[in-house]
């Protein structure tokens, strides 16, 4: 089975390459998971049964599950926090 990491898995999702991913990365450094901002919304994927990233500056996202199947069918959840 591939390995795989949360900016992968959304750039597979969203069919973008991993570069135009990067370029969307939410403020490094101030979440404990990477979040990327895509069509003003922020997007976070992990493992099933993890938790979606948390703001360390205290700000709460509200996050919902976005229903994948290929995400699913390789082990991952992604999360979608609407702006």
């Amino acid at each position: 089975m591939k390995r795989y990491t949360g900016k992968t898995m959304l750039a597979m999702v969203f069919g973008w390459d991993n570069a135009d991913i990067e370029d969307c990365r939410y403020q490094a450094g101030r979440t404990d998971r990477p979040v990327y901002t895509i069509n003003e919304d922020y997007y976070c994927a992990v493992k099933i049964g993890q938790n979606p990233a948390r703001n360390r500056d205290g700000d709460q996202w509200n996050w919902e599950k976005v229903e994948s199947q290929f995400a699913e069918s390789n082990g991952w959840q992604v999360w979608v926090a609407k702006v």
